[in-house]
């Protein structure tokens, strides 16, 4: 017999011995005026009513779509093919306490894909089709003799391959923030409803009502959206819709659904799109038609000739939530800094105003969404009118001067000139895979001439499909510093424009007059610092909850070059956070050579967990900096400790160490004497748990381990080892 005949058999046999069982119960109880068999004198024939279902499902498709927040991005597609079901349930009917049997199987093949958004295709999860079946019962034991059911699931599965990019993680981590988003606003509407209505026959309306207003609140931008940077009127149509699109303005928007049988519509992505979203934009008599507007995310910008050899370029990237299409001229310039410029052009001896350009890290902030066609005046990117640069794509000797006007907090008149250079010749002095770097200084020129704020303006040359070159100009500090410590740090310079990335910005000191910035793990202060290079102090911000306390850097300042070509060594500049205990004894070492913390400024390139046991060389190292990119100093520690227990210190012995480096050839040199530690290292509160850290120096240096006991007891140490060990 087959497995379903032997089971069909089985089930059968035991509906029968139920029935038995039932029949000896009425027998047993005929002397009973209500019973059954008082009346006809024999049983009920059907004691039972059995449900019996049977399907075969050819295909069925399940897709799970991230909408939050306006976005319209397919996350997952679950597929089963050739899904045949047959299961049959008893329900007993003289008896309430019998419990009903059945029985199911279920075979199937299950197919998954995952969106790629890079590629806008369905990639596949599964490799292979996954094959399962599934068998479940809840019958009476065959085995052995008891009143008690038995409840069997099997389950049988073939080999399952799975294959998956780090685009299907990110997509799902994404939508996984936003839902904790949305569920936290709608939450908090509910809960706000629930204590302040006393009514409750309108509490649930309002509460409906009110988590709708906080899920509809957090639409933050529409899946598409057409930007013209142009310098010229356009209007585009998406179907049969035809709207204006003006000069420096931005229009958000969404694709219809597509027709499907039924009403509504469906959502198809990747490889199921039938009708491509198709958008034709209009500037004057050209039309310019984007056949599909998914497809055209990261390719080459696109070039279109107007009259008077004016140049239109066209390009289709993924910013934040949206598809965004930008219609722009030949040249289109970025602010990459933290720190506002006003842009004008020079152009027949006038001056023409551009617009403000805000910082586009903050434009990546912002989360209101545009209604309609908002003005670009203040934008973190824009093109230059395509009619005042039309003679430069032509002409191989005419340039264009940029003014910058950066804003700062002070309202200090600083005008910087740009100029650049004829189209050839920029090219030329770009080349391929690099870009080129201009400082442009900024003064007030009505009181001195001498520069007071310089910046970096980058320049980067692409081109299109048939090698017509698009011009890219970027506005950068002239270097940015990290902080890497994981504990806050106070960074103090006398030197004029440094700005933090993020936050609140720097504080004067009023005796001294120097800007003071307080900086958390990972956040950055920017430098526009004119001349060859800039002075810099710093201080651990946090106060130790145990070990010595340090003060500013040891030295007056340090001293850190700014020119284009100007490096640190690999080995960095080491700083010194020297202790300030609060009492000495008399036999101990002067205050100035008791030691401290030890970190070092890196250039980021440079900062790998060996960077200290390094050769001090500029040589070979020209190949590992990204030139075309802002340069970025770092400062480190070589190692640190992370304390779970609360009552362990760490104590460096440098003694132990002089006599074995003497003679090393690879033994790091450095300029400042090494001192000898006397007093323990400190620990810090770590801002993210309940843990100490202390900053250890670098792996070749002996330290000890000191442990405190928590309540009383002899303080014990360990004897000296390294990292390195």
């Amino acid at each position: 017999l087959s497995e379903a005949e032997t089971s069909k058999i089985e089930l059968l046999n035991s509906a029968l011995e139920q029935v038995g069982d039932i029949d000896d119960l009425n027998h047993n109880r005929s002397d009973h005026p209500n019973d059954i068999s008082a009346h006809d004198g024999n049983p009920s024939k059907q004691t039972k009513q059995m449900l019996k279902l049977r399907a075969t499902l050819p295909s069925a498709t399940i897709t799970l779509i991230n909408d939050f927040q306006g976005m319209d991005l397919a996350l997952f597609k679950l597929t089963t093919t050739h899904c045949v079901f047959g299961g049959e349930v008893d329900f007993p009917v003289l008896s309430d306490s019998e419990s009903p049997l059945f029985g199911c199987n279920v075979n199937t093949s299950v197919l998954a894909e995952y969106f790629d958004s890079t590629t806008f295709k369905w990639e596949n999860f599964l490799v292979k089709p996954w094959e399962v079946t599934l068998n479940c019962s809840r019958s009476e034991q065959s085995r052995f003799p008891s009143d008690r059911l038995l409840t069997t699931f099997d389950i049988e599965s073939h080999q399952c391959h799975v294959s998956f990019s780090e685009h299907f993680l990110v997509s799902v981590g994404a939508a996984s923030r936003m839902w904790s988003v949305y569920s936290g606003a709608t939450r908090q509407a509910t809960e706000l409803v629930a204590s302040t209505t006393k009514d409750d026959s309108n509490k649930q309306r309002l509460s409906r009502s009110m988590a709708a207003h906080a899920a509809r609140s957090l639409i933050t931008t529409l899946p598409y959206a057409l930007e013209n940077h142009s310098g010229l009127n356009a209007s585009y149509s998406i179907g049969e819709e035809h709207l204006q699109l003006p000069s420096n303005s931005t229009r958000f928007f969404q694709f219809d659904l597509f027709p499907e049988s039924g009403s509504g519509g469906m959502r198809n992505y990747g490889q199921d799109v039938k009708k491509p979203r198709a958008v034709t934009v209009f500037v004057g008599d050209t039309e310019i038609c984007i056949a599909d507007i998914d497809r055209e995310v990261g390719n080459r910008h696109a070039y279109f000739i107007l009259e008077y050899a004016t140049y239109i370029f066209t390009y289709v990237v993924k910013r934040g939530n949206s598809t965004v299409l930008h219609l722009s001229s030949q040249v289109e310039m970025y602010n990459l800094s933290s720190l506002p410029f006003r842009i004008a052009i020079f152009k027949d001896d006038t001056s023409q105003d551009l617009g403000h350009l805000s910082p586009i890290k903050k434009e990546k902030r912002k989360n209101e969404i545009r209604e309609g066609n908002e003005p670009l005046s203040s934008h973190a990117i824009f093109g230059f009118p395509a009619p005042l640069i039309s003679g430069f794509a032509v002409d191989s000797i005419e340039n264009i001067q940029i003014q910058l006007i950066p804003v700062t907090n002070d309202n200090s008149e600083l005008f910087g000139t740009l100029i650049v250079p004829p189209l050839q010749q920029l090219i030329n002095m770009t080349g391929p895979g690099k870009d080129t770097v201009f400082e442009v200084s900024c003064s007030n020129w009505k009181e001195t001439p001498f520069p007071s704020l310089v910046a970096n303006v980058r320049t980067n040359v692409s081109f299109t499909g048939d090698s017509h070159p698009f011009i890219q100009l970027l506005i950068e500090p002239r270097a940015i510093m990290v902080n890497k410590l994981p504990i806050k740090t106070l960074v103090r310079t006398p030197m004029p424009h440094t700005y933090r990335t993020e936050g609140p910005q720097h504080q004067v000191d009023d005796e001294s007059n120097e800007i003071v910035h307080s900086l958390n793990h990972n956040e950055s202060v920017e430098i526009f610092t004119p001349g060859p290079s800039i002075a810099l102090s710093m201080k651990l911000a946090t106060s130790p909850i145990s070990g010595t306390t340090t003060g500013w850097t040891d030295g007056v300042w340090k001293i850190i070059p700014l020119g284009k070509t100007e490096k640190l060594s690999s080995q960095g500049l080491r700083c010194l956070f020297p202790f300030e205990p609060t009492s000495q004894k008399s036999n101990q070492a002067p205050f100035e050579n008791i030691g401290g913390i030890e970190i070092f400024i890196l250039e980021e390139e440079d900062a790998s967990p060996d960077f200290a046991d390094k050769q001090n060389s500029l040589e070979g190292r020209k190949e590992n900096f990204n030139e075309n990119s802002t340069r970025t100093l770092v400062f480190t520690a070589c190692n640190v400790a992370v304390d779970h227990s609360g009552c362990v210190l760490f104590k460096e012995e440098f003694e132990s160490r002089i006599g074995d480096d003497k003679g090393k050839k690879d033994q790091p040199l450095f300029s400042s004497p090494v001192p000898v530690t006397l007093f323990p290292l400190s620990a810090f509160p770590s801002p993210r748990s309940r843990r100490r850290i202390s900053l250890l120096p670098r792996s070749s240096r002996m330290i000890r381990v000191i442990l405190q006991p928590v309540e009383g007891g002899t303080k014990r140490q360990s004897k000296p080892f390294s990292v390195s060990d």
